[in-house]
C-alpha cells in the first residue's frame, strides 16, 4: 500500500493476528498555504486481515470539559480495545468513546 500524505495524521495499521498497530507517518506541508504542494509517500506492506484506519485530526484533537485533547494515544488505546470487532461496530464504538470524552463540549 502505499500511503500519501501532506501534514495530515498518521494512517494507523491494525494487523489483527498479531494484534500489532504501526503508526505510518509522512512528512508534507499543509495543502493550500502554498501554491506548491510538498507531500510524501509512503510504503506499507499489508497483512492480510489488517485494518487501516484513515481519519481526520477532529478526532485526536476533540476536548473533554477540562480543555485536554483526546490525542494519538488515547485513539490507539480504542484502536486497540476495538481490534476484534468488525469495521461497522468498531466505528460505533469509537463514535461513542469520542462523544463520551467531549460530552459537556
Amino acid at each position: 500500500m502505499t500511503v500519501a500524505t501532506a501534514a495530515h495524521p498518521s494512517v494507523f495499521a491494525l494487523n489483527r493476528t498479531t494484534g500489532v498497530i504501526d503508526e505510518i507517518r509522512g512528512r508534507g506541508k499543509l495543502i493550500g498555504l502554498r501554491p506548491e504542494i510538498e507531500c510524501s509517500e509512503v510504503e506499507y506492506d499489508l497483512s492480510p486481515g489488517t485494518r487501516v484506519i484513515f481519519y481526520t485530526d477532529g478526532i485526536t484533537e476533540a476536548r473533554n470539559q477540562d480543555g485536554e485533547i483526546f490525542d494519538d494515544s488515547r485513539f490507539c488505546a480504542v484502536l486497540a480495545d476495538t481490534m476484534s470487532m468488525s469495521s461497522e461496530e468498531a466505528s460505533a464504538e469509537i463514535i461513542k468513546r469520542l462523544r463520551s470524552w467531549s460530552a459537556d463540549r
